[in-house]
């Protein structure tokens, strides 16, 4: 998990850099699993929120389900 949470850091800063909003929103998607998996599970689900609220916002629902199931796998860790 800490592997994908560097390369997430990175992927955000090289993609908001470029002016890649879609991309940024994915990732953000995919950092907020990887803290949810580390035990962050408050943090996690509310970076995944953001890049879901992001991701629609860009007019997209292509992977949609995908994020939504890492959403509620979010959840599941804050029992």
């Amino acid at each position: 998990m800490q592997t994908i949470l560097e390369r997430s850091e990175t992927g955000i800063n090289l993609a908001t850099e470029r002016e890649y909003p879609l991309i940024v929103a994915g990732v953000t998607i995919y950092r907020g699993w990887a803290l949810a998996m580390q035990g962050q599970g408050a943090e996690g689900v509310a970076q995944i929120q953001e890049g879901l609220a992001s991701w629609r916002a860009l007019g997209t629902e292509v992977f949609r389900p995908y994020f939504l199931a890492l959403l509620a796998e979010a959840y599941g860790t804050m029992r």
